[in-house]
């Protein structure tokens, strides 16, 4: 059981490594397509259409969302490792004072749900991070080949 318990753990610190880098390249990347975006409004030329304004400025506002999540993601999860480590170390202590168990468990249950909470939140806003993120980009190309269809596809 305790190779069981061993991997586990393994995997678990390999899991939210992995969402630190998922979120911090979500990030990275949409704050990059942001500035692209708003570069690309300094261009007289570009978004002259209607249709392509809006998809522009769709574009543009589900980045500026997709940022929004990310930051707040990265927010949340400090709160959690925060929490996380309070938890631990008055479990030690607790430990230490000769405390039972089943009394330890009683003491921090309410902060577990709250832990609990905080990585079900963090989970559903790197959801909207990426979603929004997708939309975003995917309205940006749409804004893109509104107003430069001519040049791309000529004839």
């Amino acid at each position: 059981m305790r190779h069981a318990n061993e991997s586990f753990v393994r995997w678990q610190a390999t899991t939210l490594a992995q969402l630190g880098y998922a979120i911090n390249l979500i990030l990275s990347l949409a704050t990059a397509s942001l500035g692209f975006a708003l570069t690309l409004a300094k261009d007289r030329d570009y978004a002259s259409g209607c249709a392509a304004r809006c998809l522009w400025l769709l574009s543009v506002l589900f980045l500026l969302a997709s940022v929004a999540a990310g930051m707040w993601c990265v927010v949340n999860r400090l709160h959690d490792f925060r929490e996380t480590k309070d938890i631990a170390r008055d479990r030690e202590l607790w430990e230490g004072e000769k405390i039972e168990g089943a009394e330890i468990d009683k003491l921090l249950h309410r902060r577990r749900e709250k832990l609990k909470r905080l990585g079900e939140a963090t989970w559903a806003t790197f959801r909207w991070q990426v979603g929004t993120f997708g939309a975003g980009i995917i309205l940006q190309i749409f804004a893109f080949a509104a107003t430069y269809h001519s040049k791309l596809f000529p004839g």
